[in-house]
């Protein structure tokens, strides 16, 4: 006959716990970016974000494209891959509305 086995101790780092401390740490990293700084230095944009931003949307809608591209040749996987051609489609245009400047000729806002 077996030994019993013993159970086992009391769960010190639980996924609750993981959650809770995900949460203090983003709290944490969220005031120490903030800035005391005038708010015009702030709400500055810099040429080189501007760029990064333009690249960022680029690539975005590369991605849109892509989705409306597979979506084209296999239609069962435009069921299947919707909520995602979807949140590609809303990243893009949050990523649209927060690009300062014009936006390029053909392609809406």
């Amino acid at each position: 006959m077996m030994p019993p086995t013993a159970l086992p101790g009391p769960r010190t780092f639980t996924r609750r716990t993981l959650l809770a401390a995900s949460a203090a740490g983003v709290a944490v990293v969220a005031a120490g970016c903030t800035s005391s700084s005038p708010e015009e230095e702030r709400d500055a944009v810099t040429s080189e974000q501007a760029d990064e931003l333009a690249g960022q949307v680029a690539v975005q809608e590369t991605l849109v494209a892509a989705y409306e591209l597979a979506f084209d040749a296999d239609p069962a996987l435009a069921s299947a891959a919707a909520d995602l051609a979807t949140q590609a489609a809303e990243q893009l245009d949050s990523l649209r509305a927060a690009a300062p400047g014009d936006r390029p000729a053909g392609r809406p806002p």
